[in-house]
């Protein structure tokens, strides 16, 4: 005898229900903890990525920064033999055979040497950013231009049918604020450069005088001395 069970109630229905319940309710968990965890999450890594791009930005600024002292400075001691090192620091009494026990400078010729000057870039007092574009106006060429630009003008001042004369003081005036503009972004570059190529000398050195080794402040550097590099 078959029995049709289409009709009768069926004993899964309940536990489908109570799980889908439980997804739902799984699923706003999920969301609940996603829209609070996220936010957070893309805080940190945007943290992360702008510490990253600083970095990146500051390494960048040094390389570019030694690119151009590379550029301006031209050495040629970092190629040169040791035999030509000597014949060109002769006091700094080079060993060629064994570099490790050259003897270095002595004290007095240190201290003789210490009259040209410190070891450090010089750097100028800091003025205000109206003070150095005003300044930037102190030059023949740009004197001329103010001068051509104030006749113009008066020109027109006098008879006023003259328009030429004072659309050329007008460009006059916007050609001479671009290039005084241009110079104060050169000058600020220009400081920009001598700080970080400050911020990157270390303060102190181990330099050889008198056959040995001895730390000094990097400032006290003078042409002739063995550094040691660590």
């Amino acid at each position: 005898m078959s029995l049709d069970t289409g009709d009768l109630p069926s004993s899964d229905a309940p536990v489908a229900m109570k799980t889908s319940k439980w997804s739902l309710y799984s699923t706003w968990l999920v969301r609940k903890w996603m829209n609070v965890s996220l936010p957070s999450m893309r805080s940190v890594r945007r943290k992360r990525r702008h510490k990253t791009f600083k970095n990146e930005d500051a390494f960048n600024f040094h390389r570019n920064l030694l690119s151009d002292i590379e550029i301006d400075y031209h050495c040629a001691e970092h190629i040169m033999t040791l035999q030509q090192l000597s014949d060109l620091h002769p006091l700094t009494r080079v060993n060629e055979d064994f570099p490790v026990k050259s003897r270095g400078l002595n004290t007095d010729e240190a201290i003789a040497r210490m009259e040209a000057g410190a070891n450090v870039t010089t750097t100028h007092r800091k003025q205000g950013r109206l003070l150095n574009f005003l300044l930037d106006f102190m030059n023949t060429f740009r004197v001329l231009m103010v001068f051509a630009a104030l006749l113009s003008f008066l020109v027109f001042a006098l008879d006023r049918s003259h328009l030429p004369e004072l659309y050329m003081g007008i460009i006059l005036l916007v050609i001479l604020a671009l290039l005084c503009w241009y110079s104060y972004v050169q000058h600020k570059q220009g400081l920009k450069k001598t700080s970080g190529f400050q911020s990157m000398i270390p303060t102190n050195a181990t330099v050889v005088r008198d056959n040995q080794e001895t730390r000094i402040c990097a400032s006290d550097l003078v042409v002739g001395d063995l550094v040691r590099i660590r």
